[in-house]
């Protein structure tokens, strides 16, 4: 069953700007810090839950509402490929939906549905990871 909230969204979408696309940018995120060595069960599965399979599953609720050649763009991040201390469960949830991406590319391609992962680096100024560790 379709939640809901997804019908309304295309609805409310189609009903302002007519047949255009309307194309899903999905963004999740928890981020909390934590050392390799103080990662406990809890914490690993609060950003699994969140950033992995609440991502997977709320795509794979809406796909039925997406018209064929719209597109997915999800957020996302640098942490999936850069290895900065104390991410290491928050960097597996990005890389994961980066993999997302690239298997969601042939399953979708049928249906013309675009997806692509946007990594954006650091999103406020002066930031630095090693500093947050």
């Amino acid at each position: 069953m379709i939640p809901p909230q997804f019908s309304v969204v295309q609805h409310s979408y189609h009903s302002a700007f007519g047949n255009q696309n309307c194309n899903a940018v999905v963004a999740s995120g928890i981020a909390l810090l934590a050392p390799f060595g103080s990662v406990d069960e809890k914490f690993f599965n609060l950003h699994f839950n969140a950033n992995v399979k609440g991502f997977f599953f709320s795509v794979q609720k809406g796909l039925p509402v997406m018209n064929d050649g719209e597109s997915i763009i999800m957020n996302a991040s640098i942490a999936a490929t850069k290895g900065f201390p104390g991410m290491s469960v928050y960097s597996a949830t990005k890389a994961a939906l980066r993999s997302f991406a690239r298997t969601w590319t042939n399953e979708l391609r049928e249906r013309r549905i675009r997806v692509n992962a946007i990594s954006p680096g650091d999103v406020f100024p002066g930031l630095e990871y090693r500093s947050l560790a």
